[in-house]
């Protein structure tokens, strides 16, 4: 075992150029396996029960939702939402259903290792994991920007925010607003905004 604390990063990259929805599970099983052998690996070393491990993807993946297909084209959920892993040592394991951010990766890593969160970026999760504490209407804002072609010609500016059951989607190129209730229209078929006009308002 390493005489001082270590972190390692593992990019595990094979689902992610997957274009075939019926390929997708068998690329998925491959990686699920890697991972597998990596985990093995920390309890032949004796490092399991003293490791934090965090699985999270960085987007999900379209497949023809919204017309939309691989990533980085929308910030509708099939892109958007993913899951987060995280194992800590000392807590047991527990099931959240809330919006976080992968921006609270770094802030929980920094605070269950016994580091300064002062200046950090994001939300600590260790109070959300231990008795399920997390901040009330805490906002979780998403962002896409692409450029295409040798003159760096902007092809996507979008932005979300998701408050609560609710998400807003501003399509700044197009100057068209997207408002959800995500609670009873998960598949985000919907569009709200002349009916809600005015949560629309608060979310802008």
């Amino acid at each position: 075992p390493p005489d001082r604390p270590w972190f390692q990063w593992v990019h595990m990259y094979d689902p992610h150029e997957t274009k075939s929805r019926a390929r997708y599970p068998e690329f998925v099983a491959h990686m699920d396996q890697g991972l597998g052998v990596l985990l093995a690996g920390l309890a032949e070393r004796g490092l399991a029960d003293e490791t934090i491990v965090v699985f999270v993807p960085d987007h999900g993946e379209g497949f023809g939702e919204h017309r939309q297909r691989s990533h980085a084209s929308s910030l509708y959920d099939d892109q958007l939402r993913i899951p987060m892993l995280i194992k800590i040592p000392g807590f047991e394991g527990r099931e959240f259903d809330v919006a976080v951010s992968l921006v609270d990766v770094p802030a929980t890593i920094l605070a269950a290792a016994g580091a300064e969160l002062a200046g950090a970026d994001g939300v600590n999760l260790l109070p959300l994991l231990r008795d399920g504490t997390y901040p009330a209407d805490r906002p979780i804002f998403a962002e896409l920007h692409r450029w295409r072609g040798e003159d760096g010609t902007r092809n996507r500016d979008m932005k979300a925010v998701i408050l609560g059951h609710h998400k807003l989607i501003h399509d700044r190129m197009r100057g068209s607003l997207q408002l959800y209730d995500l609670s009873d229209d998960a598949a985000e078929m919907h569009n709200l905004l002349a009916s809600d006009a005015g949560r629309a308002k608060e979310l802008a």
